[in-house]
């Protein structure tokens, strides 16, 4: 719908308006345009412009928040109210012009950290944690759960886990460098973090990704408060578009007492009932409102029945 618009731009050569390019012979996409950008050979560059997209995504954006009819093109699609504004939001956050409003200055600090990105992933890289962290001591605790965490990522996919390096942070949120932007990098996409001498995974989302001025990729991520805790569901009802699903899974809740969890793409239904258990535990409760969605998560807020 959107390359369809007459405000969309593309083009073999950069104009006055270009916003973007891309490399149509990787499988990278889309990023911020530089003038001085180096290309490797055999690149095929085209250059984008999303000025006149990015006003049309605003307005469509307004008509949300003051609870209008969605545009008709919009309106037709065979997604859900809410997916429609989740797929706004990523693309107000991606075609920004101003890095995202920041409750404090980030602080330089390098670090070296694992990362990997996706709900499933994140799934099993929690898994693997609370079972490092609950098996007992031997000698140095801290020494011993970071081995053992070490032992259970080298059976895991090497290609699902990166090697990152933070440049720097603050409570909300870090930036990294990474080897290079490839097509998992995308901005709204559940990221798992791990600084390389703490035995702990933490999540967060993807909010920015780009190439600084010397060249190098950048991932800006908003973390996660608490700490991932995995949590057995078992759904009260069946949703129509569940039909196919098990009404049993896996999700990811904090131990911050918030009443947020992680749950996969397409189960959110407002009011949808079902029994979550944590550390033994089980509550009956509800799901109250959607927060944010990515490709394959959903952030929802529950409370008790």
């Amino acid at each position: 719908m959107l390359a369809s618009a007459q405000d969309f731009q593309c083009s073999s050569k950069p104009a006055a308006d270009t916003t973007h390019l891309i490399d149509i012979s990787t499988d990278v996409g889309p990023i911020p345009y530089k003038p001085d950008f180096w290309a490797a050979d055999g690149a095929i560059l085209y250059y984008l412009s999303v000025t006149g997209l990015r006003a049309v995504v605003q307005k469509f954006q307004e008509a949300l928040e003051k609870n209008t009819p969605l545009p008709r093109d919009f309106a037709t699609l065979p997604i859900s109210h809410s997916q429609v504004a989740g797929v706004l939001n990523a693309l107000n956050i991606h075609w920004s012009n101003e890095p995202p409003n920041r409750c404090s200055d980030r602080i330089v600090a390098i670090e070296a950290m694992r990362g990997a990105l996706g709900f499933n992933p994140a799934l099993r890289l929690v898994e693997i944690t609370e079972k490092a962290l609950s098996d007992g001591p031997i000698g140095d605790p801290h020494n011993d759960r970071l081995n053992r965490l070490w032992r259970l990522e080298e059976q895991i996919d090497k290609h699902r886990i990166e090697e990152w390096t933070q440049v720097d942070g603050n409570d909300d949120g870090v930036g990294v460098s990474i080897p290079t932007i490839q097509s998992q990098h995308v901005t709204g996409s559940l990221v798992s973090m791990r600084y390389a001498d703490e035995p702990g995974w933490h999540l967060g989302v993807v909010k920015r990704v780009g190439i600084d001025k010397d060249g190098c990729s950048r991932l800006g991520l908003r973390t996660f408060h608490g700490s991932p805790k995995i949590v057995q569901i078992n759904l009260s009802e069946q949703p129509v578009q569940l039909a196919e699903a098990g009404k049993s899974f896996q999700a990811i809740a904090f131990d911050n007492g918030n009443k947020q969890i992680l749950i996969p793409t397409g189960t959110y239904v407002e009011s949808l009932k079902m029994s979550l258990t944590l550390n033994s535990t089980m509550r009956h409760v509800y799901l109250t409102r959607l927060i944010e969605a990515g490709p394959d998560f959903e952030l929802v807020e529950y409370d008790d029945e």
